[in-house]
C-alpha cells in the first residue's frame, strides 16, 4: 500500500511555491510591458501633439528669388549683374538720378541695398563730406550714409538679416523705399559741400529744415 499523504503534501507545497514564483515573474513582466506600452503611447501622443501645434513648414524661397519677384511685381526695371548675387536699377528722384544696387548674401541670409551717389567727392573735400555724413547719420533710424575714403564714393545703405525668417515683399519695400528717399533728400547737401557753396553744418541744417517742413505739411494735411 502506498502512502500518498506525505509526498503529495510536499510536492503540493513545492508546486505552489514554484507557481507563486512564476506568477510573480509573469505579473512583473506584465506590469513592465504595460509600463513600456504606456510610455511609448505617451511619447507618441506628445510627438503628435507637438507636430499638430507647430506651424506648418513653408518651403523657403531664396533671397534672390524673393527680391526678383518683388521688383517684378512692383514694376521696377532692373538688371542682374554678372556676379549673380546683385541686382541693379536706376532711380530718378526729385534731386538727381543714380544707381541703386541690391546685394544678396544667401549663406548669411542677408540683403543689402545701396543708393550710390551720382558723384564722388574729391580728395580735398573728403573730410568735409565725412563731417556731412556723420551729421546726417546722427538720429538715422533706418540705414546710414558711408563714404569710401579710397575713391570718394558715397552711398546710402539699408540692410536686413532674415535668419530664421522669410524675406517677403513688405520687408524688401521697407529696405528699398526709405533708401531711395534718403539719398534724394540729402543729395543736394552732398553736392553743395563738394562744390564748396555750403559748409557741412549749413547743408545739413537746410536739408533737415526741409524735412521738418515736410513733416509739418504732412501733419496739417492729415488733421484737415
Amino acid at each position: 500500500m502506498i502512502d500518498e499523504g506525505t509526498p503529495n503534501s510536499i510536492n503540493e507545497g513545492k508546486g505552489i511555491q514554484e507557481i507563486k514564483q512564476v506568477m510573480e515573474q509573469e505579473i512583473s513582466q506584465i506590469i513592465d510591458t504595460a509600463n513600456n506600452h504606456l510610455t511609448s503611447a505617451l511619447e507618441e501622443l506628445s510627438s503628435s501633439t507637438a507636430e499638430f501645434l507647430s506651424p506648418p513648414k513653408l518651403e523657403k524661397v531664396s533671397l534672390l528669388r524673393a527680391l526678383v519677384l518683388f521688383l517684378t511685381e512692383d514694376d521696377w526695371s532692373f538688371a542682374r549683374t554678372e556676379s549673380e548675387d546683385t541686382v541693379r536699377l536706376i532711380f530718378a528722384g526729385d534731386n538727381g538720378t543714380w544707381n541703386c544696387v541690391a546685394q544678396v548674401r544667401e549663406d548669411d541670409e542677408q540683403l543689402l541695398v545701396y543708393s550710390i551717389a551720382p558723384l564722388k567727392t574729391t580728395l580735398e573735400k573728403r573730410h568735409a563730406i565725412a563731417e556731412l555724413l556723420t551729421r546726417a547719420n546722427y538720429g538715422m533710424v533706418i540705414g546710414n550714409f558711408e563714404m569710401d575714403y579710397s575713391d570718394g564714393e558715397i552711398r546710402y545703405k539699408t540692410s536686413i538679416d532674415v535668419e530664421g525668417s522669410q524675406l517677403d515683399n513688405a520687408l524688401i519695400k521697407q529696405l528699398l523705399y526709405p533708401n531711395l528717399l534718403m539719398m534724394d533728400k540729402y543729395l543736394p547737401a552732398i553736392e553743395a559741400v563738394i562744390a564748396g557753396t555750403q559748409t557741412p553744418e549749413e547743408a545739413i541744417a537746410l536739408v533737415e529744415s526741409d524735412l521738418e517742413d515736410d513733416d509739418d505739411t504732412s501733419g496739417t494735411a492729415e488733421s484737415s
